[in-house]
């Protein structure tokens, strides 16, 4: 049975782009036992998609599947012979902190995991975070994953995501709140690692600390003139 790093992409931008591209080698530093799938949709430019390939990203285009872009990671539940998937964001980068969390996840027997790592974490309407938790399939019983994400987002559609139209940003993550959480939560199958206000008796400290740069789970990275840079919210940790 597979373990599986799933990521999204939609569009060029190389703060999404070079961004994934840059988890590569840090997938196999950290998580050398999982293999990193990627959804992406006809945006996504060919060069980025073949140095993807070469490095032996397991690539799929879901640009007819008629999802929010956003939400394309999530088909990864409905790939074969898969035990487990952690979900993550392109503009972030996976660290020894989170897989340290993992897994301590792995290691629960609980279904679901989440992290929240920033005070920003700290927002009851989100309980789970779009690149930062993860599933064990079997859990999820017959439920059918490109479906219920029809359904909630109304049907199938063509989604502008352009900058001054980026319809419906979020739903993702309110899909995650009203179904995800939901089945797990009355099942009683959640291991949360937090650095905020613990509400419930599953949601505990994380066990590494943060590296000498302050990098927290979730950061997000940006490019200027090339250059890799960090947002400003580490300043507020």
């Amino acid at each position: 049975m597979r373990k599986l790093i799933s990521f999204c992409l939609h569009g060029g931008k190389d703060k999404y782009c070079r961004g994934f591209y840059e988890n590569l080698p840090l997938a196999n530093e950290f998580y050398p036992e999982w293999e990193v799938v990627l959804f992406h949709d006809n945006t996504v430019p060919a060069a980025w998609l073949d140095k993807y390939k070469e490095a032996g990203v397991e690539v799929h285009n879901v640009d007819d599947c008629g999802l929010h872009p956003t939400a394309y990671r999530f088909l990864a539940c409905d790939l074969p012979e898969v035990e487990r998937v952690i979900f993550r964001d392109a503009d972030s980068r996976v660290s020894q902190r989170e897989a340290e969390a993992v897994k301590e996840w792995e290691d629960s027997g609980m279904g679901l995991h989440a992290m929240r790592d920033h005070p920003h974490h700290n927002n009851a309407n989100y309980p789970i975070f779009a690149g930062m938790f993860g599933l064990v399939l079997s859990e999820l019983g017959d439920f059918d994953v490109l479906q219920h994400l029809l359904a909630y987002q109304g049907g199938p559609k063509r989604w502008d995501l352009s900058r001054n139209r980026r319809q419906n940003w979020g739903i993702d993550q309110h899909f995650l709140r009203d179904t995800i959480y939901q089945k797990f939560f009355n099942n009683k199958s959640i291991l949360i690692h937090t650095i905020c206000e613990k509400r419930f008796d599953f949601e505990i400290d994380f066990s590494s600390p943060r590296n000498k740069d302050k990098n927290f789970v979730g950061e997000i990275f940006n490019y200027t003139g090339g250059k890799r840079i960090r947002g400003p919210q580490w300043k507020h940790l």
